[in-house]
């Protein structure tokens, strides 16, 4: 491969955090060397790997591409961190190793940032890949760009997690602090409601700008198959919520969050009942009845007679 010349001052930082990633390592890389925009520095953060990702990566004869190894494994969220920390750029997009950017995302990203200073973060529409790079679904936040207030943002994140790729400012990082490892699987959507509390504009895109990759392996969909999901996200909504005065307004958008696991909470609840495991049907309508309280069992009634609606015509 040719030679590229680095740029000691990069106006992106695009970081990716990886650990055992040589099936999906040079497809993350190609998207991004890939960009109609070429003001960038790729950093590869390698959190002790043991298969070929190291050996894939030194591959490049790209200066604008440097290579990190950790001395051992920090775990996901503290290598996301570490990213942000070494990251040189004024803006930084946190790209995982098997999901990819689209051709226009970096130049298209810096535009909007560029645009507006109280901009803190922009993100977009995405679409869902497989294992092989197959596109399976096309997600579609909102219908029409937009940039939201602060206020605006918030109320929105609080349906839930619209976004898997984001370009943010580095000093958005520096006055509000980096991931929060004790909110686990939802520590990105903690983030996006921190930066939207701490009063900036958030951005959103209607045209895809990224790819984000479902697959074995994938994070998500493990919490999924160990049926902690809910309780990660749960975990997460209280944290957020606990950060924001007890009187404020935003207090009155629990439900809306709740909204977001109860049905499927619900649903684990009845289906351990059904197949006679009393042990997760208890843990089980703990976490929903704990969800139910938090949220309020006032404002949450119309769905829980929905649900309990629909549950007796099923059966009888």
């Amino acid at each position: 491969m040719a030679s590229v010349k680095s740029n000691s001052n990069p106006l992106i930082s695009v970081c990716i955090p990886v650990f055992n990633g040589e099936n999906f390592i040079e497809e993350c890389i190609e998207s991004i060397l890939d960009q109609t925009e070429d003001d960038f520095e790729i950093l590869v953060i390698d959190n002790c790997s043991t298969d070929e990702t190291l050996n894939i990566v030194d591959q490049y004869n790209d200066a604008r591409i440097k290579v990190i190894r950790n001395s051992k494994n920090i775990g996901g969220i503290g290598n996301f961190n570490r990213c942000i920390k070494l990251a040189r750029g004024e803006f930084i997009v946190l790209l995982p190793h098997d999901d990819l950017l689209l051709p226009t995302a970096l130049a298209t990203f810096r535009e909007v940032l560029e645009s507006d200073k109280e901009i803190g973060t922009t993100y977009s529409s995405y679409f869902l890949i497989d294992e092989k790079g197959k596109r399976t679904s096309f997600v579609l936040s909102d219908d029409e760009d937009k940039i939201m207030t602060s206020n605006e943002a918030f109320t929105r994140f609080a349906e839930g997690n619209p976004i898997q790729c984001t370009m943010t400012r580095r000093e958005i990082y520096s006055q509000i602090g980096v991931w929060d490892a004790e909110c686990g699987l939802v520590s990105d959507w903690e983030m996006w409601c921190r930066i939207a509390l701490a009063g900036h504009k958030v951005a959103y895109i209607k045209t895809p700008q990224n790819c984000y990759r479902v697959h074995s392996n994938n994070l998500t969909k493990s919490w999924i198959q160990k049926n902690e999901y809910n309780s990660e996200i749960f975990k997460g909504s209280k944290k957020i919520f606990s950060s924001i005065a007890p009187h404020s307004s935003f207090q009155e958008l629990r439900p809306l969050t709740a909204k977001w696991i109860f049905g499927s909470q619900f649903f684990n609840m009845t289906q351990a009942m059904e197949i006679g495991n009393w042990v997760a049907t208890r843990r089980e309508l703990g976490l929903f009845i704990r969800i139910l309280r938090w949220a309020g069992i006032k404002e949450m009634w119309p769905d829980l007679r929905l649900l309990l609606y629909r549950t007796i015509k099923r059966y009888f």
